[in-house]
């Protein structure tokens, strides 16, 4: 029984080995203490590159007016959370034409550890419901209703979500039946 074990894990340990992380954000260690508040209102994309706001760079290279990222910009950047009055973060990331390619496949894995809401005179004594949406450079990839802590994981193949050489951009939302709501990070990473 142990030999079946070790070759059950073997065989998955292997089917894994195709993706290599690109990104992480955060530390899974049920904190957000890494990242800032978020700050409750939106903004229009591109955003910035140096300022906490909806959109967080890494190093790369963007259009105008964002242009060339030297350094990834620091994690206190990244809001923590995506609530009713700022329900969306995005991640602009660079691919090479090798990670780009027509072949490749994409992973996102992203761990919620809190979330709420508010009424306007009590908070809400569980955590709510929040629906999670994915997109990649503009195409819908993954949705997911949370009641609890969890994982979300989301794959596509290269068709799915047109990726190119240079800027991409991922799109996580939160909309949902709970209003007045929050649903917070404790980490995402990125493989390809």
């Amino acid at each position: 029984m142990l030999w079946i074990t070790a070759s059950v894990f073997a065989v998955a340990t292997v089917a894994d080995a195709s993706f290599s992380t690109l990104w992480t954000l955060g530390v899974q260690d049920d904190s957000a203490d890494e990242f800032d508040g978020e700050n409750w209102s939106g903004n229009a994309a591109p955003g910035s590159a140096t300022l906490k706001d909806d959109d967080f760079y890494f190093a790369g290279t963007y259009p105008a007016p964002i242009g060339t990222v030297t350094v990834t910009e620091p994690l206190k950047n990244y809001e923590r959370a995506i609530t009713d009055g700022n329900p969306t973060n995005r991640i602009h990331f660079n691919l090479t034409s090798a990670q780009a390619a027509a072949t490749s496949r994409f992973r996102l894995n992203i761990h919620f550890i809190w979330a709420g809401w508010w009424t306007g005179t009590a908070q809400g004594k569980d955590y709510g419901t929040h629906v999670v949406r994915v997109k990649i450079n503009g195409h819908p990839i993954g949705v997911q209703t949370f009641t609890h802590s969890g994982t979300m994981v989301v794959t596509a193949n290269a068709a799915q979500v047109s990726p190119v050489t240079g800027d991409n951009v991922i799109e996580i939302t939160r909309d949902g039946v709970t209003t007045s709501a929050w649903i917070v990070f404790d980490d995402l990473s990125f493989q390809v």
